[in-house]
């Protein structure tokens, strides 16, 4: 980075992590500018909307885990998936949409989900080996999904290395993916 631009960057840092204190610091100054808006609808459609944007991510994580056989990656694409499940219950128990009044799902399902998908999240900080990758989370496309390539072709120039064990891959036509004989696994 530029030498010059490293103040500008920093100073955007705290100008965005500062807006937070300045909105609290004047909720507590002039407790008046704190209003209750409760309007039950508009309620439901916004949850349901960022439960819609969580599930979109955790396909897009998911995809990306599959691509790379990463379980990691599909551990944090299921935190969101299981954030946008609880989201969606949270939705659908708002009061005076599908139910009369609220209830404890209503009240429970938001923290219920936020303590499942950190779990996920936290679970997802730990260190797989390529072949537990594989072995234990439906994410890889090695044998189970994909046979073994029956015809190597070598790609035309160098052969790219594998980014779990470093190896020299094969181009498989058929699956239009390389192949690393040592993981057992398509990239």
């Amino acid at each position: 980075m530029e030498p010059g631009r490293a103040w500008l960057r920093g100073g955007m840092w705290l100008f965005h992590l500062s807006l937070p204190v300045f909105g609290l610091w004047l909720l507590g100054a002039r407790p008046g500018t704190d209003t209750r808006w409760e309007h039950h609808p508009a309620h439901f459609w916004l949850v349901v909307a960022v439960a819609a944007v969580n599930v979109g991510l955790a396909v897009v994580v998911s995809r990306a885990a599959r691509q790379r056989s990463d379980a990691r990656l599909y551990l944090v694409g299921l935190a969101f998936l299981a954030g946008a499940g609880f989201l969606g219950l949270h939705a659908l128990a708002t009061p005076g949409q599908l139910l009369a009044k609220s209830n404890v799902g209503f009240q429970l399902a938001s923290p219920v989900g936020l303590v499942v998908a950190g779990l996920l999240a936290v679970a997802s900080s730990i260190e797989f080996t390529p072949q537990r990758s594989a072995a234990n989370l439906p994410i890889s496309t090695a044998p189970d999904s994909l046979p073994p390539p029956k015809d190597h072709k070598q790609a035309l120039g160098p052969s790219p290395a594998c980014p779990q064990c470093e190896s020299p891959m094969a181009w498989v036509e058929e699956h239009l993916r390389f192949y690393c004989k040592s993981c057992r696994m398509y990239f």
